[in-house]
């Protein structure tokens, strides 16, 4: 037999013994956990007395010592005894019986090769022969024919065995443990345990770092006198008791920081022989870190239109107080691997977060006022607890402050009239534009023009504050006698996100009073002029009468008493009422000739007029007579002595009647001015006609490039420039 085919055998057999070995194994296994089950649950039913326990002892072992010798010694000393040298017969029958076609060849062939050895039959014949028989076979591959439900065809009942095992030691994990103790100690005495049962809840649980764990007891059995929680943590042992409540007990454990493992352990008030406590099985607390932002950044990046550079909060800083339009960027390190993270908007917007690792980033534009937090949600799938909330607060882009400088004032100007104005605009962050928007508002009313703009030039754009001074030339407007100019200024910002913001000073109005209206409120001013100096010499002759009646009786009686002094104190006021109404008359014509003047409706001539009734105006008001006037007034306070009084009135009387001639020429004068002014009037009213109705002219020569509504303002300007001359021409009448 060659040893190529020998090898093959020998495998076969090796293979064979050794599944042969593994199925005794299990099977003593199997009789073993079966044996220890049936007698741990009779114990427990029954609680043996321990010459029973002895018994049960000794014929265990018997049985355990066969079954160790038949089930694993014998076939692993088969599986290790085995060689290419042992008679390897059994193993060829063996084949014989497992391929049918094989038979007795390889049993014959083993044999012969055997006898030949023995016989000295030569090698050449014993060669020849043997591979014949072989040769047939040499492509059998043996050990395939050799399968393990063959050799423990009981497998289907072991594994159900297995699983009804488990099951039962799981539910009677206790009773079981003692029954063994019991049996292998049968000389030592044990208590029977009562039946009792513990319900634990949570039971086996997961929980955050730092939170309490509440552990609630209901028990069934004999009273305890102590309940406790045996907690177990890295190798220490901690015991907690109990508190007592309605059908069992509970125990708080606070602040709780790393996983453990725990049991209820109850220690029953009546012992009757019990030594060791009443426990439940094991449960396991595992305790986990929720993730939490351990790092934010924040950062700030202003619109471009403010040209302010981006903005690093402090870190773990997340209110935000930004102008509106800004970009906002969060970056948050978590202190544990993130799955997702998101921004939550109070508003119930959400932003998904880029994840990466630890980290998450996110960025938003701040368009309102709001608050926001981050939800963190790890690999786990543990999200983060009570995230802070952090403001959003959206910074005023305040408008442009503009004004106009100069004039600064309500005006009354002509209508070929130049008018500077000058603005001054500032903004916090560039002005983009500046304007006079203006109105023109007729008279009489016939639909005011739409407001306009005009546009100034900057001399840079978006340049934080500006001083302009632009001319308004109101030749080039379609304005009337009478009409209005409303106007003001504005600026504009360059505010992109949500403007532009705008600015506007306060109106102002200019006003263009006909020559009529002009030369009328000078009128009426100049005749209430003459009928207060009127007035004034009516009351001066009166007073001067009194003064001189007064002074005849003081030097006659050489006495002042009470009723005198009193009528002199009422002349002395009266005299100072008079002087001021003579001040306020002359304030009041040095208006008109202005007025006049600024719309050059006065002659050179007529205001030299003019100035040299201001002259005597002044004139009237002599510093001797306001000496005259305290010394009369001292005397009547301080002086006893008549003398004395008669001779200040002498004197005040004196300087009071040049008084009344001044008025009095004064008041002329006014008269032959006022004349005068009449004439010249009507001069200047032609004048105005001419200029307007040339300026008129002009624009009608342009009319195809007028809209409808300027074309209808000349028309209307028109009719009124008509009636002005038919009332000019009654008046020369």
């Amino acid at each position: 037999m060659t040893d190529f085919f020998t090898d093959k055998i020998y495998g076969f057999g090796k293979r064979y013994f050794r599944m042969q070995a593994l199925a005794s194994t299990l099977r003593f296994l199997t009789i073993v956990l079966l044996l220890w089950l049936s007698v741990a649950l009779a114990d427990d039913l029954f609680y043996f007395s321990e010459i029973t326990r002895w018994g049960i002892w000794f014929i265990n072992l018997g049985v355990v010592l066969w079954l160790v010798f038949t089930l694993l010694f014998n076939p692993i000393k088969r599986y290790f005894s085995l060689s290419r040298k042992s008679d390897l017969s059994a193993l060829t029958r063996l084949l014989g019986r497992l391929y049918p076609e094989i038979g007795d060849d390889l049993v014959n062939a083993y044999q012969l090769a055997r006898e030949n050895e023995e016989r000295l039959v030569s090698e050449e014949l014993k060669e020849a022969a043997v591979r014949q028989i072989v040769s047939r076979y040499e492509d059998y591959d043996f050990e395939r024919a050799i399968r393990f439900k063959n050799f423990f065809p009981e497998w289907k009942w072991a594994a159900g065995f297995g699983l009804v095992f488990l099951l039962m030691f799981g539910l009677l994990h206790d009773a079981l443990w003692i029954s063994t103790l019991r049996i292998l100690n049968p000389t030592r005495t044990y208590a029977q345990l009562p039946a009792f049962e513990f319900k634990v809840l949570p039971g086996d649980t997961t929980l955050v770092k730092g939170d309490p764990l509440k552990i609630s007891v209901e028990y069934r059995g004999p009273e305890l006198e102590k309940c406790y929680v045996v907690i177990h943590h890295a190798g220490d042992k901690q015991f907690l008791v109990c508190q007592s409540v309605d059908n069992g007990f509970t125990a708080l454990l606070k602040n709780v920081q790393q996983s453990f493992t725990y049991k209820i352990a109850g220690e029953p008030l009546l012992k009757k022989g019990v030594t060791s406590f009443l426990e439940s099985r094991e449960f396991r607390a595992k305790v986990i870190a929720l993730p939490f932002v351990k790092i934010l950044d924040v950062t700030v990046l202003p619109p471009s239109y403010t040209g302010l550079g981006i903005q690093k909060l402090e870190r773990n800083i997340g209110d935000v107080q930004a102008l509106r339009g800004s970009t906002i960027k969060v970056r948050a390190v978590s202190a544990s691997p993130l799955r997702r993270a998101r921004l939550v908007f109070e508003s119930g917007d959400t932003l998904n977060m880029n994840v990466n690792n630890q980290i998450a980033t996110g960025r938003f534009t701040l368009k309102k006022e709001d608050a926001y937090h981050i939800v963190l949600v790890d690999t786990a799938g543990y999200r983060n607890r009570n995230p802070i909330r952090y403001r959003l607060s959206v910074l005023s882009d305040y408008q442009p402050l503009v004004e106009i400088v100069r004039p600064g004032e309500d005006l009354e100007l002509t209508l070929d009239s130049q008018l500077p104005v000058s603005i001054d605009a500032r903004d916090d962050f560039g002005l983009q534009q500046v304007k006079i928007v203006y109105q023109i508002v007729h008279d009489p009313p016939r639909g005011d023009t739409l407001w306009q703009a005009i546009s100034l030039p900057l001399a840079e754009q978006g340049a934080k504050h500006v001083s302009i001074t632009h001319v308004l030339d109101f030749n080039t407007f379609p304005l009337a006698f009478g009409d209005q100019f409303k106007y003001y200024a504005m600026a504009l910002d360059n505010n992109v996100v949500n403007g532009p913001g705008r600015g506007k000073s306060r109106i102002y109005y200019i006003r263009f009073p006909s020559i009529e209206e002009i030369f009328q409120a000078v009128d009426e001013t100049q005749q209430e002029n003459v009928e207060d100096l009127q007035d004034v010499v009516k009351e001066a002759k009166t007073m001067k009468e009194n003064l001189e009646k007064l002074e005849r009786e003081i030097k006659q009686s050489q006495k002042l008493d009470w009723e005198k002094k009193n009528q002199l104190a009422q002349d002395l006021e009266r005299q100072k009422r008079l002087q001021k109404k003579v001040e306020q008359i002359r304030k009041e014509l040095d208006e008109a000739i202005k007025k006049l003047e600024q719309n050059d409706l006065i002659s050179e001539e007529l205001l030299q007029k003019y100035m040299k009734l201001q002259d005597l105006f002044r004139e009237v008001l002599t510093p001797e007579l306001e000496e005259a006037l305290k010394k009369l007034n001292q005397a009547l306070e301080k002086s006893v002595r008549p003398k004395d009084v008669e001779r200040a009135l002498k004197e005040f009387r004196l300087n009071q009647q040049a008084f009344e001639e001044k008025i009095e020429r004064t008041m002329e004068l006014l008269k032959q001015v006022q004349f005068e002014q009449k004439m010249e009037e009507l001069v200047k009213k032609a004048e105005a006609l001419y200029k307007q109705q040339e300026k008129m002219s002009q624009q009608l020569k342009e009319k195809e490039k007028l809209n409808s509504a300027e074309k209808n303002s000349l028309l209307q300007q028109q009719k009124k420039q008509e009636q002005l001359t038919d009332r000019l021409q009654f008046d020369l009448q």
